[in-house]
C-alpha cells in the first residue's frame, strides 16, 4: 500500500508541475491577448473617431472626457467630414493608456504624417485621448476653453 500512494503522490507531483507548467505557459500568453485585443480596439476607436461617416454622438463618446468637447466637435463638423486617420501603430501601456501612431488625411491626401497621440483606457472604452485632440486643435489655431491645461 505504501508502495502505491507513494507511486500515485510521485504522478501526482509530475502532473501538477505539468500543469504549472501549463499554467504558466497560458498566463504568460493572456497579456500579449490582452494587449493585442486592446491595441485592435484603439485602432478601431481612432479610426472611427476621425472618420467622417461617424455621428458627432459616436466622436464624443470615442473621444476622453467627450462630452465636455460636444461643442468644439459639432462646431468641427464640416472639417471632420472630410477628414479621416489611418493608425499605423499602438503600444499599449498597461490597461489605461498606449500610445498610437497615425496619419491624418484630409480628402484622402496624408496632411499630418506619422503623428503620435495617446489613447486612454475610460468607461469601460479606448478612447482619443484629450491630449491629442487639443494638440491637432492647436494646429490649426484653435483656442479651446475645454483644452486648456491639457498637453
Amino acid at each position: 500500500m505504501n508502495g502505491t500512494s507513494s507511486r500515485h503522490r510521485s504522478l501526482l507531483r509530475r502532473a501538477g508541475s505539468a500543469s504549472s507548467l501549463a499554467l504558466a505557459g497560458v498566463l504568460a500568453i493572456a497579456p500579449l491577448a490582452g494587449a493585442a485585443t486592446a491595441a485592435a480596439q484603439v485602432r478601431a476607436n481612432w479610426e472611427a473617431f476621425f472618420s467622417p461617416k461617424t455621428s458627432v454622438a459616436q466622436k464624443v463618446a470615442l473621444l476622453q472626457d467627450g462630452p465636455k468637447f460636444a461643442a468644439v466637435i459639432k462646431g468641427q463638423r464640416a472639417l471632420m467630414g472630410a477628414v479621416s486617420a489611418k493608425v499605423s501603430k499602438v503600444v499599449v501601456h498597461g490597461t489605461k493608456s498606449a500610445t498610437v501612431h497615425y496619419t491624418i488625411f484630409e480628402g484622402g491626401h496624408p496632411v499630418l504624417k506619422n503623428q503620435t497621440g495617446t489613447a486612454v483606457f475610460q468607461t469601460k472604452r479606448w478612447k482619443v485621448g484629450d491630449a491629442s485632440f487639443c494638440g491637432l486643435l492647436r494646429l490649426e489655431g484653435a483656442k479651446v476653453k475645454a483644452c486648456t491645461g491639457i498637453r
